[in-house]
């Protein structure tokens, strides 16, 4: 079984009928027995060997919606037949961890349009169970974001379990010029941490380079001297020389 699926997001001009075909050759290959299939299925339902024969093309239609960020076939297909989007705060911000971007971007949009509201649902999806719709939210932080959301997004840099996720977060902390008001919040810590923990060397580096802009900050040349000694990439020693 497949360990990751790469999916690729909805074409700049999707057509329901090719979708609607699609969802049909997805529960042909699921009743047909292919293991690929089978995995994605497993995504949004219980399933097994024994029991793929006894799904229904709604429920294709749902796994493909749910492949490309919506929580369901009809939101999809409201949105590939003349761009409608919901219109609540709660479910937009669902489609934040959408995989098109013209998708997220009408979302931030109409986020937007909202005001404080709009901002606040953006906020509580920075819990969400998806990395996805988390990472989305962190993004839309990083233009949006205000006091109310500074330490959900430190603690997201620093304890969150998915790298791509916790990086977004911090781009959000310390990204200043796009706010509205620059954040009262200092990243120090979090940048000395991944400079020494992260498993990534690009990512140690980068880090590192942020450290040499704040050298005269408590802590910061103890810790490129340490990196620069003991660091096991020589990119990431060389940059913290």
């Amino acid at each position: 079984m497949p360990r990751s699926l790469r999916f690729r997001p909805l074409p700049q001009h999707p057509s329901l009928e090719q979708l609607k075909k699609q969802a049909k050759d997805l529960l042909a290959s699921l009743r047909q027995g292919d293991q690929t299939v089978l995995h994605r299925f497993t995504r949004c339902f219980q399933v097994t060997e024994e029991t793929c024969t006894s799904f229904k093309l709604t429920q294709a239609q749902l796994v493909l919606a749910r492949e490309q960020g919506f929580p369901s076939w009809s939101q999809l297909a409201a949105w590939v037949t003349d761009r409608t989007l919901p219109s609540t705060p709660e479910a937009l911000v669902q489609l934040l961890g959408a995989r098109s971007h013209g998708v997220r971007k009408a979302v931030e949009i109409q986020l937007e349009s909202l005001g404080k509201t709009g901002v606040d649902a953006a906020i509580r999806e920075l819990f969400d169970p998806s990395p996805r719709v988390r990472y989305g939210a962190a993004d839309f932080m990083d233009h949006h974001a205000d006091e109310d959301c500074a330490d959900k997004l430190r603690d997201m840099a620093l304890n969150g379990p998915v790298p791509y996720v916790r990086d977004m977060a911090l781009h959000a902390l310390g990204c200043q010029r796009c706010k509205p008001e620059p954040l009262a919040v200092d990243i120090l810590d979090i940048l000395i941490l991944r400079a020494k923990t992260e498993e990534s060397w690009k990512k140690r580096r980068g880090a590192v380079w942020s450290l040499t802009q704040r050298n005269l900050d408590p802590g910061v040349q103890e810790t490129l001297h340490y990196l620069a000694e003991n660091d096991p990439h020589p990119e990431v020693a060389g940059a913290a020389r």
